[in-house]
């Protein structure tokens, strides 16, 4: 019987935190010393979870069904980052992310794809490299709002329907 979510390894990590590294340029030390790894391997979605004492001992016997913060996916064999994980690593990336207009923010809270303008097209020229991988942090400000995929026209959205504003509050 297959368990919903297997401990990653040091190799694994490593891979992972590779991987991580290469898809959006970020520095990857400090999620190894403060988080352990684990792995889905039905949905391929990969959940940190803070170290501390009392998660030190976990026995590789133990049945895991939910642990942790959903950090990413494998997409695609690309790694798409959840929301929470392009908050945590968005700081320090250097590759793969856009910038989008304060007026597309609310939209793109919403669930709603961002159309490519001349901006975006240019930072998209400049900073991803779609070769490698079509995933990409969206920030706006100094916030980062999730992962979105870079098509030709517009950066599609994953923000999961439970997740989206449903209404503005400007008033």
């Amino acid at each position: 019987m297959r368990l919903p979510l297997k401990i990653l390894n040091s190799k694994e990590i490593k891979e992972f935190l590779m991987e991580l590294k290469e898809s959006f340029g970020c520095k990857t030390d400090f999620l190894k010393k403060e988080y352990f790894f684990f792995i889905s391997e039905t949905r391929k979605r990969y959940y940190i979870l803070k170290k501390s004492d009392y998660v030190n001992s976990l026995p590789d016997s133990l049945r895991i069904n939910r642990i942790g913060c959903y950090f990413a996916k494998k997409e695609d064999g690309l790694l798409r980052l959840s929301i929470e994980g392009s908050q945590i690593i968005g700081p320090s990336a250097k590759k793969n992310v856009v910038e989008i207009k304060p007026e597309n923010k609310e939209s793109w809270l919403m669930g709603e794809p961002i159309e490519i303008d001349e901006d975006l097209a240019e930072q998209i020229k400049e900073k991803v490299q779609l070769d490698k991988n079509r995933f990409v942090i969206i920030k706006c400000g100094s916030d980062f709002l999730g992962c979105g995929k870079v098509t030709r026209e517009k950066i599609l959205n994953f923000v999961p329907k439970e997740r989206r504003v449903h209404a503005s509050f400007e008033g």
